[in-house]
């Protein structure tokens, strides 16, 4: 029973091996590349493996596990610089130069500087536009009561005060109306800074740049306040007080001065030396002044004075620049002059962006733009004119210019913008045209001026009113007119 039921079970078996023998060669030629299900084994990554190994020949190689899934924690990154990368440049340490050396001081050459004061290039509203000739006026600036961006031109419109765009959009009146002169942005152009009366009535005010909170900083009956300088950091305000100390009824040149502090917020005010023309120093430690030296009947101006510096505390005052440490010899500038400058009274210092260095006017027979570091070294005869003299002088924001009003004989006044690398001089306005250019201030690309152009005012105690104008450095006969008249004392940031 048990024979009789294998054999046909065996016979079975038999022809199911004959069909599976027949149909293995067709199978394998169509599954070549199919790998068995037993083979994943090998093809396991260790920990520290960058790749399975190959299987019998390429067509059968299976690719690796990504390397993310095996790598080991990354490193912390590194954060030093790549040898490629180029470092800031270090400031250059003040010299003295050598005795007759003309060159620009070590600590005046342009420096790279923090990017506020780096010049950019002017977002398209600020970019000049070709205008018409300075004798062919704009149109004028429509006032609005759009709110403008922070900053551009302050100035007085009409005994009013007002802020353009360097383009001359956006003219706004503040509200604030009188008898207006010197206004003043803070360095954060939130606030500005203004005088309001003339001589022994001018007081000093501060309103917000929108034109609320206007509040009097001093109250001071026959005392004058004059030329408002901001601290740095915008919490003090310097500025020059002048009393009728010869008793003529008038606060003139013979009446001595005195540099005073008061705080933003109208507090602590107080004296810090005698003289006058502060200016702050870049880093916010120090001033500078001139100091009054002797005044009389026959000194209009003053004589024998001294540039004086002292620190924010009214301590530390030295006298670091002498009259008698100002090149007399006129010929450095100009080989035909014929006689020496004469100088008997400083005034107007102003710093360098480096904070290394100071630049100034001298009076006398001739009129001298004076360059000299912050320690009374390398003094520099940069200007003259042996027949007019100069007003206020400033540095351009890159440290590589200076600009300074020029009162020729003739009474048109111009302003000069001198290049300090080659001695280039770039005059605004003329005096066989009859052109004025005064009252000049720098845009902060150091590539322009902003500055009243023409127009006569009823008080001499105040820049002429005129057209207000903003001229390339290097194209000063084509300013654009951004105000067509009226305009006086701008400021611009």
């Amino acid at each position: 029973m048990i024979r009789g039921s294998y054999a046909p079970r065996r016979k079975a078996l038999a022809l199911s091996y004959m069909l599976f023998a027949a149909l293995l060669p067709a199978l394998w030629g169509c599954g070549g590349d199919v790998v068995p299900s037993a083979t994943p084994t090998a093809v396991a990554v260790a920990p520290t493996a960058t790749a399975a190994p190959a299987t019998a020949g390429p067509a059968t190689a299976i690719p690796a596990p990504p390397a993310t899934a095996t790598a080991p924690p990354a490193a912390p990154t590194d954060t030093t610089v790549p040898p490629t990368a180029t470092g800031f440049p270090a400031l250059p340490t003040v010299t003295a130069a050598p005795p007759g050396d003309t060159p620009v001081p070590p600590s005046d050459t342009p420096v790279p500087v923090p990017p506020s004061d780096t010049p950019v290039p002017v977002p398209p509203s600020n970019t000049p536009v070709p205008v018409p000739p300075s004798n062919t006026p704009a149109a004028a600036a429509t006032p609005t009561s759009a709110p403008a961006a922070k900053g551009g031109i302050v100035f007085v419109l009409d005994k009013t005060l007002a802020v353009v765009n360097p383009d001359g959009s956006g003219l706004r009146r503040l509200g604030i109306s009188g008898d207006l002169t010197s206004p003043r942005w803070s360095p954060d152009k939130s606030r500005i800074a203004y005088l309001l009366g003339y001589a022994g009535a001018a007081d000093l005010w501060l309103v917000n740049s929108d034109g609320s909170g206007a509040r009097r900083l001093t109250s001071t009956p026959n005392i004058g306040e004059a030329d408002p300088r901001w601290s740095p950091d915008g919490r003090t305000l310097a500025y020059t007080r002048t009393a009728d100390s010869n008793r003529d009824g008038q606060i003139d040149t013979q009446d001595t001065s005195e540099v005073w502090l008061v705080g933003a917020d109208g507090a602590n005010p107080r004296r810090l030396a005698d003289g006058m023309d502060p200016a702050w120093a870049p880093d916010g430690q120090r001033l500078a002044f001139a100091t009054n030296g002797r005044r009389d009947s026959q000194d209009p101006y003053g004589a024998d004075n001294t540039i004086d510096m002292i620190n924010a505390q009214g301590q530390n005052r030295w006298s670091p620049i002498k009259i008698k440490d100002v090149p007399q010899d006129t010929s450095l500038v100009n080989p035909a002059a014929q006689f020496n400058a004469g100088t008997n009274f400083l005034r107007y210092p102003d710093w360098a962006p480096s904070n290394h260095g100071i630049a100034f006017m001298g009076i006398g027979h001739s009129g001298l733009i004076v360059t000299a570091t912050d320690k009374g070294q390398s003094i520099t005869l940069r200007d003259f004119d042996y027949e007019g003299g100069y007003g206020r002088v400033a540095w351009s924001p890159d440290g590589a210019k200076l600009l300074y009003q020029v009162l020729p004989p003739s009474g048109i006044n111009q302003l000069a913008v001198l290049r300090l690398s080659d001695r280039k001089r770039f005059g605004f306005g003329s005096s066989q045209e009859g052109t004025v250019a005064q009252g000049g201030t720098w845009g902060p690309d150091s590539a322009r001026i902003a500055y009243i152009q023409g127009g006569e005012s009823s008080n001499p105690n105040v820049n002429p009113a005129g057209a207000l104008v903003v001229g390339r450095v290097d194209n000063p006969a084509n300013p654009q007119v951004l105000v067509p008249q009226g305009a006086a004392d701008p400021d611009w940031r």
